[in-house]
């Protein structure tokens, strides 16, 4: 727009502060209103996105930690020393949500708080993963990034498992206990079913070993009764064969130059320790099967 002259007409572009102040304060209500309103949300908001997050590092057994006696006492216990080797036979138990569920309803005297902070765990694969996690030690690069080398710091050593629980109130840590009583409940059983299974395939092979070892001295005896039989025989045949003295014999299979008699006596003598052998093998044979059974 332009005026008679032609020049371009001026534009106000002027603010009134009195006008924008008095108009602020008629709308004064509204504005506080607005204010505490986005206050409360914001707060509330706040309260709501708050989460207590209690974490803790379950510490295993190393090797290299324990003196000799300690070596001894857990190869003889088979404490379960776990590395990041061997932990995946682990991880799959763990991480499975009606693992967890069952301890859950094996533990119910347990805090209903932490109950009810855990059972949603036994549907949420990724939120079982976040709360058991495996922790390594420090690596090469951490080493050296922190400025630290110690040779007895074993690089990406399995120390343990992370254990990380959120809730929306202050727990005090109880549901971190109880789910460290899972996790050492479940490596002990996934031990013990080992070894169990162990045993009972060890039993079951010492079972054949031995039916199989009373199998050839069955057959042995029946060879022996029958040659004893044979040689009776020729006692009472030959006339002079009940012949008392002794006659050593050193080379092998010169036996049968003996007397029929001397010859009698070494295969009552063979007999004998075969039915003893037997009785032995035999009951062994039971003390296997039972071991097997229990």
């Amino acid at each position: 727009m332009s005026n008679e002259t032609g020049r371009p007409a001026a534009i106000d572009d002027e603010i009134d502060v009195r006008q924008l102040l008095h108009t602020l304060w008629l709308q004064r209500k509204v504005i506080c209103v607005m204010a505490l309103v986005s206050a409360a949300v914001g707060l509330g908001m706040a309260q709501l996105s708050t989460k207590y997050v209690s974490e803790a590092v379950l510490q295993m057994p190393q090797k290299k930690e324990l003196s000799d006696s300690k070596k001894e006492q857990v190869e003889g216990m088979q404490v379960p020393i776990i590395s990041a080797a061997n932990y995946k036979r682990y991880e799959s138990v763990l991480l499975t949500g009606a693992n967890l569920a069952k301890f859950l309803q094996r533990n119910s005297q347990a805090s209903p708080d932490s109950l009810a902070l855990l059972e949603p765990l036994t549907l949420n694969p990724v939120g079982l993963r976040e709360a058991i996690r495996p922790e390594f030690s420090f690596t090469d690069k951490d080493q050296k990034a922190l400025g630290v080398k110690s040779a007895a710091i074993d690089p990406g050593a399995m120390v343990g498992l992370r254990l990380s629980i959120d809730s929306a109130n202050p727990t005090q840590g109880a549901p971190l206990f109880l789910l460290a009583d899972y996790v050492r409940d479940t490596i002990l059983r996934v031990d013990m079913e080992t070894a169990i299974y162990d045993g009972c395939l060890q039993s079951q092979t010492q079972a054949q070993t031995l039916r199989v070892e009373q199998l050839k001295d069955e057959f042995k005896f029946s060879q022996e009764e029958r040659r004893a039989k044979t040689l009776r025989g020729l006692v009472s045949l030959t006339p002079g064969s009940q012949d008392s003295r002794q006659v050593v014999t050193v080379d092998k299979g010169s036996e049968r130059f003996l007397s029929p008699s001397a010859q009698l006596n070494a295969s009552e003598i063979t007999m004998s320790e075969l039915r003893l052998a037997q009785v032995n093998r035999e009951r062994d044979r039971i003390a296997s099967a039972l071991k097997q059974a229990y």
